[in-house]
């Protein structure tokens, strides 16, 4: 009786002829996105088995909880500008490899939250005193500032100081960063009584976000310091201002 045999031949990841099978090598993947893009860009390294029968990339992609979505399959190992949509979300992307005989491992998920041309940065900060004291009870000798990440940005902080009676200043430039942090040690608590006042935007290319909130600080003075004297046996013991020094008084 003769009997009909089906065998399956395929390139293996050396050329050479064989059983094909899936990838078993999972991309590495990672995304950045740019100011003002609402666009994601894609890169992650090869699988193997690229030579294969029908072998590709297949891009998957989700917004923050929602189900993943096939966007697009390609040889490549980068794609660029997946368009986004509203700012503040959060995108997900998967990378899985894939040849005639089936997917091979799934790569890591990436995310970006696609920064648009409204998007500002959320400022915070806190007042340094001397000796290590908060703001409120000493006096400020620096402000440390802290806002979120927006994807693809350099920063741009910038500072006013209006002495008493409080009024509306101008605001100057102070620093352009690309961390998401600034302590400014400039702050001078003997210039009148000072108040700072900062806030922040966000700069890529041709695009600048919004001004963040503003954030208001203090640099109060230490108090005055004031001879003081004690009167022990009908004598007047007179302490200087640094408190230590004496003298007395017949």
């Amino acid at each position: 009786m003769a009997s009909n045999a089906l065998l399956l031949l395929g390139c293996g990841s050396s050329g050479g002829n064989g059983v094909l099978t899936p990838p078993t090598e999972a991309p590495v993947l990672s995304v950045t996105a740019v100011l003002g893009s609402y666009a994601a860009n894609l890169s992650w390294s090869a699988s193997n088995k690229t030579n294969s029968a029908g072998f590709g990339y297949r891009v998957d992609g989700k917004i923050n909880s929602g189900s993943w979505t096939e966007l697009l399959t390609t040889s490549s190992q980068t794609t660029n500008n997946l368009q986004g949509g509203a700012t503040g979300e959060t995108y997900y992307y998967r990378v899985t490899p894939y040849n005639d005989a089936g997917d091979g491992p799934v790569s890591n998920t990436a995310s970006v939250i696609l920064p648009g041309e409204s998007e500002a940065p959320v400022l915070t900060g806190w007042g340094e005193g001397a000796g290590g004291v908060d703001l409120g009870e000493f006096y400020v000798v620096a402000v440390n500032l802290n806002w979120n990440d927006i994807p693809g940005a350099t920063y741009e902080i910038y500072r006013v100081e209006n002495p008493p009676p409080f009024g509306v200043g101008t605001y100057s430039l102070l620093a352009t960063t690309s961390s998401e942090s600034y302590r400014d040690s400039t702050v001078d608590w003997a210039a009148g009584f000072p108040y700072y006042a900062y806030k922040v935007r966000a700069t890529g290319g041709s695009v600048t976000t919004a001004y963040s909130n503003e954030l208001l600080f203090t640099a109060l003075p230490p108090p005055p310091l004031t001879s003081t004297y004690l009167r022990p046996n009908g004598v007047d013991t007179y302490y200087r201002p640094n408190g230590i020094d004496q003298y007395i008084r017949p």
